[in-house]
């Protein structure tokens, strides 16, 4: 039996697109909270690497929230520990949060795209007040 693998956008032989996809994704919430372009490069990516987060569904989550903490922690007077976590969330609209989510479940049942973008960017929207105010 012979296989024919086409590797027509290059990620089977060099992930470099992978990689600066993941770059591009984490400094855009980056800038989205205010702190500019993340600092994540090749190497940070190898480490993430090394740990078993081998795709971008693992690290840009992660990595994201691993800059939330950084300006939790930049913004606490305190030490971090869970309830000083939740002082510093309380009160935020987390009613609007929950209900971005249920618009955008919704939207992916479908398949209007713009429909799909607009609410990912209404649910951006409600989210990054929580990283603005740390």
């Amino acid at each position: 039996m012979n296989i024919l693998l086409l590797d027509v956008d290059g990620v089977l032989v060099e992930d470099r697109g992978y990689r600066a996809g993941v770059i591009a994704t984490v400094s855009h919430y980056s800038r989205l909270m205010g702190a500019g372009d993340a600092d994540l490069d090749e190497a940070a990516l190898d480490l993430f690497h090394a740990h078993g987060y081998t795709n971008e569904w693992d690290i840009c989550p992660l990595a994201i929230g691993i800059l939330i903490v950084e300006a939790l922690i930049f913004a606490s007077p305190e030490p971090l520990t869970p309830k000083v976590l939740l002082k510093l969330l309380d009160g935020e609209p987390k009613e609007d949060v929950e209900a971005a989510i249920a618009a955008l479940r919704e939207a992916m049942k479908g398949d209007d795209k713009a429909d799909i973008e607009a609410k990912t960017q209404a649910l951006t929207e409600a989210s990054g007040k929580i990283a603005e105010r740390a």
